[in-house]
């Protein structure tokens, strides 16, 4: 009878620990309800830095609809696409000033050039600021690229990538913040975040 027991458990956790399976419609609309599950923020002062974990899988659904009219997420061209997005981890790491009303590349910033220096900055150096822990590994930042908003928005948006090792382990985001000298951000990860995101069903 024990030995019946003992199974019945094992099975009970095997199928708690699966994760969903989603169309991807369906995946597409959880990550988007479920942001809050995805992001971090850490305010220092006066600066608020936030990270968005954005799973490879969104990303190739969302860029690989919007180059085509006609998607067909069964075709070999997208399994393709994804399986070259899944080499790389991926975040959003947006940059404000927690005061409203002015953007972070003006803010407090003594006179135009400060401007121009931050924006420079950020458009080809800050990359090699940024490194994703895991375990005893340290990776650099290896995709980036800023989005420019012209001063439409009060924060600046970094894309950010680092090289997957399909490795399912806590995470840690580091940042050295050398222009509002805020010094190390960083954010941790758990790996419990990540087991909960539904897995892309094809």
């Amino acid at each position: 009878m024990k030995k019946y027991i003992v199974y019945i458990v094992v099975i009970v956790v095997i199928f708690s620990c699966k994760r969903e399976s989603m169309k991807p419609a369906e995946y597409l609309s959880w990550i988007k309800t479920s942001e809050a599950q995805l992001s971090y923020r850490k305010t220092v002062n006066d600066i608020v830095f936030e990270a968005l974990y954005k799973p490879s899988e969104y990303l190739a659904l969302k860029e690989y609809s919007s180059e085509r009219t006609d998607t067909n997420f069964q075709d070999k061209k997208f399994r393709e696409y994804l399986a070259e997005k899944k080499k790389s981890i991926f975040f959003t790491y947006r940059i404000r000033p927690e005061e409203n009303g002015i953007d972070i590349l003006h803010y407090r910033a003594a006179s135009e050039n400060v401007f121009f220096q931050r924006a420079d900055y950020y458009s080809f150096k800050a990359q090699n600021d940024f490194y994703l822990l895991q375990g005893k590994d340290t990776f650099p930042c290896t995709i980036y690229h800023f989005e420019q908003n012209y001063g439409l928005a009060p924060y600046i948006n970094l894309l950010i990538g680092f090289e997957s090792h399909g490795k399912t382990d806590d995470m840690k985001l580091v940042f050295y913040d050398q222009v509002y000298q805020k010094g190390k951000i960083i954010f941790d990860i758990p790996k419990e975040a990540l087991l909960n995101i539904p897995e892309l069903k094809l």
